[in-house]
């Protein structure tokens, strides 16, 4: 199984169970409290029937007159009277206990008598209700509890302190009535079952509906990667039996054919004396000829192997253009004068150096030279232009050639392309010396251009960017 599909399996089986535990919880606490909050606004509105029908008779009893101690509070008739109105009031309510407090805190009342007494000053709730003035409650499950009619088990109560105002706006005290919310609480969890289960049956949905989307992807993406493992395995096959077919045929090749090359010139240049014949001179030339051109084909393939599969770098440094142009120049003159071309150079003046590398420069030029040389008649020119212009240094390589059809200028720099002309055909070369130049000039980040006109002569120009030049 493809790691996409296992990741997503796992982490989206974990976040669609996070998320509707989340949910599920968010949706309970909303309910609790707002069971809480109708549960306070309830007992706000009874707290007024309590104060109605305690406070005339026992305000001045729970506010001046009644005892600060526990035991005579409980021995007062006072207790037993209030307990019975809290009973009568309380009747067929959820309320199930009621504490009457002092502003001090003192428990004046409490329907549990052990707790009349106790001081409730320190009672975070109940000193934020005196001090703000606005009923405060509290949601809380008791395991036991002990209510009006005994001990409860298990029960949800909401604690409301509710102030008691006195005709003149002041509080006087504040009443605490603890409300029986199990029911309602029972309600909360039953719908929250049901949001619950319609959530995972949602989240369900769009899992399995996302994960025949992400399994079909990983079936996708697996044959894609298969395939693609594949053709990048062959292609490495393929690389490496061409570099070592390239390596054996170097050896093979170079070995006998400088034995050829030496051999041929011996006889050439007749070092162990002459030849009777005329002819095997003759011959021995044409060996000679043919074995240099096989040389260089053979270097020119190993070159271009070398920078395509990247082992090639280019070492930079500044260099004078101009010298490498009038250098290349006298390396190509020989053939040239063969061939009765002239050969020149229109290099600028104060020309500055140039960062580049010195050897890839110089390959570059004599490729062009060697070009144009071969596809110029008798009686032409070839000359190299040197300038720099807007921080660019631009290399020009001119000729009064056979020029090239325009259909067939975008294909020149492709390897082994030759162009299907008579005139061109005759000529000796497999097409790589422009690959060749073109590949060394993306090397050093540069441009290059061919203008041409059939039968008018070709224009090959090399740009090198502001980032080559030396400052």
């Amino acid at each position: 199984m493809f790691r996409l599909l296992r990741y997503f399996s796992l982490t989206s089986a974990f976040a669609f169970v996070l998320l509707a535990i989340v949910l599920a919880g968010l949706f309970h606490a909303l309910g609790i409290r707002q069971v809480t909050e109708e549960v306070q606004r309830d007992n706000l509105t009874l707290s007024r029937a309590f104060a109605n029908a305690i406070w005339p008779r026992f305000s001045d009893y729970i506010t001046k007159t009644a005892p600060s101690t526990g035991e005579a509070l409980r021995a007062r008739p006072e207790t037993g009277q209030i307990l019975e109105v809290v009973r009568d009031l309380t009747r067929g309510l959820d309320v199930v206990a009621v504490k009457i407090y002092r502003l001090d805190g003192l428990t004046v009342f409490a329907t549990k008598f052990d707790l009349i007494g106790y001081d409730k000053s320190n009672d975070h709730t109940f000193a934020l209700t005196v001090n703000s003035r606005n009923p405060q409650s509290e949601f809380s499950f008791r395991k036991t509890f002990n209510g009006l009619d005994g001990v409860l088990r298990d029960r949800h109560i909401v604690e409301s302190y509710l102030p008691i105002w006195s005709p003149d706006g002041s509080v006087e005290g504040i009443f605490e009535l603890y409300t029986d919310v199990s029911a309602g609480v029972a309600s909360v969890i039953t719908h929250t079952t049901w949001f619950s289960a319609v959530v995972i049956g949602i989240l369900a949905v769009l899992y399995v509906v996302l994960f025949i989307i992400v399994r079909r992807a990983d079936l996708v993406i697996t044959s894609q990667a298969r395939k693609l493992e594949a053709a990048t395995q062959s292609a490495e096959l393929a690389n490496r039996a061409k570099s070592q077919f390239l390596a054996n045929m170097s050896h093979e090749l170079r070995t006998p054919l400088n034995a050829i090359l030496g051999f041929s010139e011996i006889m050439n240049e007749q070092y162990l004396g002459a030849m009777e014949n005329p002819k095997y001179r003759e011959y021995s030339r044409d060996i000679h000829v043919s074995a240099r051109l096989l040389l260089e084909l053979i270097n020119d393939v190993l070159d271009l192997s070398r920078i395509e599969a990247g082992k090639v770098s280019i070492e930079r440094e500044p260099i004078e253009v101009d010298k490498i142009a009038d250098e290349c120049v006298r390396v190509m003159e020989s053939l040239a004068a063969r061939k009765g071309v002239t050969c020149g150079v229109d290099i600028q003046e104060s020309l500055r150096p140039l960062v580049a590398d010195p050897r890839a420069i110089r390959q570059i030029l004599l490729n062009l030279l060697s070009n144009a040389v071969k596809f110029t008649p008798q009686g032409g020119n070839v000359t190299i232009a040197v300038s720099a212009n807007n921080a660019r240094h631009v290399l020009q390589v001119r000729d009064t050639g056979i020029g090239i059809p325009g259909d067939k200028i975008n294909s020149l720099t492709d390897p082994f392309t030759k162009f299907g002309m008579e005139a061109v055909d005759n000529h000796e070369g497999m097409g790589l010396g422009l690959a060749i130049v073109k590949s060394l000039v993306d090397l050093h980040d540069g441009d290059m251009t061919i203008e041409s006109e059939q039968g008018a002569g070709t224009i090959i120009t090399v740009i090198l960017p502001t980032a080559m030049v030396a400052n």
